[in-house]
């Protein structure tokens, strides 16, 4: 991600136009939002201080993920250990590697993280997850 977010250009071409980004919003995010499908009703001079403002903001937010979130092409590679498809010893790697990025446990905790990351790859998980639409469990 080593695009300036910040830049009006990059947003222009990547983020959604002002009325479907209203759109979008009021209708797509949450429905409590719903409201904001009124602001297509609004002079344009409101639109486009309601757009600028929130697609500023959009712009912090993602240029921040380089700084704050060290997201490299190997950690993107790791990320996917959490559907728990393939080789129990290459998901554990992954989950291992993952942890050393992060320091989510500690090194002396590692053996317990070891332990329970072989008990859930134990489990026969696959008709929960099958089962599972609506939760967390559905991937």
């Amino acid at each position: 991600m080593d695009m300036n977010w910040r830049k009006t250009e990059y947003q222009k071409e990547w983020f959604l136009a002002k009325s479907l980004f209203i759109t979008n919003i009021s209708e797509r995010v949450d429905a409590r939002l719903e409201r904001l499908g009124d602001l297509n009703l609004i002079d344009l001079e409101q639109q486009e201080s309601f757009y600028t403002l929130f697609t500023s903001f959009l712009g912090k937010l993602l240029s921040g993920f380089s700084e704050y979130m060290p997201l490299r092409h190997e950690v993107i590679q790791l990320v996917d250990f959490v559907e728990l498809k393939g080789e129990n010893h290459e998901i554990e790697c992954k989950i291992l590697k993952f942890n050393d990025i992060f320091g989510i446990v500690s090194k002396e905790d590692k053996p317990s993280l070891i332990e329970e990351i072989n008990a859930l790859l134990n489990m026969n998980l696959t008709k929960e997850i099958a089962t599972a639409k609506g939760s967390s469990l559905h991937l």
